[in-house]
C-alpha cells in the first residue's frame, strides 16, 4: 500500500522491493493482496491505473501505525 499509494511506485518496482525485502512475490500475488486490503481497508474500488487519492495517503499512514518502527524503516517509510 506504501508504496503503490504513497510513492506512487509501479508494479514492476513494487515487484523489485519486494523481492529485495522478503524474496520473490509475483506481480500477480502483489496486486491481489493490494486490491484485497483497499476492500478490507474500506477503500472504493479503483483501476489499476487510476491515481491516489489524499485520503487514501491518510489511509495508509493512519494504517501504518501497527507496523513496528524497524519494518518501516526497512520499507523506506521514515525517508
Amino acid at each position: 500500500m506504501y508504496y503503490r499509494i504513497v510513492r506512487e511506485h509501479s508494479w514492476p518496482e513494487i515487484e523489485d522491493e519486494f523481492a529485495r525485502l522478503f524474496n520473490l512475490r509475483t506481480k500477480d500475488a502483489l496486486t491481489s493482496v493490494y486490491y484485497r486490503i483497499r476492500k478490507m481497508w474500506g477503500m472504493e474500488k479503483i483501476l489499476g491505473t487510476d491515481l491516489r487519492t489524499t485520503s487514501e495517503r491518510s489511509r495508509v499512514e493512519s494504517e501504518a501505525i501497527r507496523f513496528s518502527r524497524d519494518f518501516l524503516t526497512d520499507l523506506g517509510y521514515s525517508d
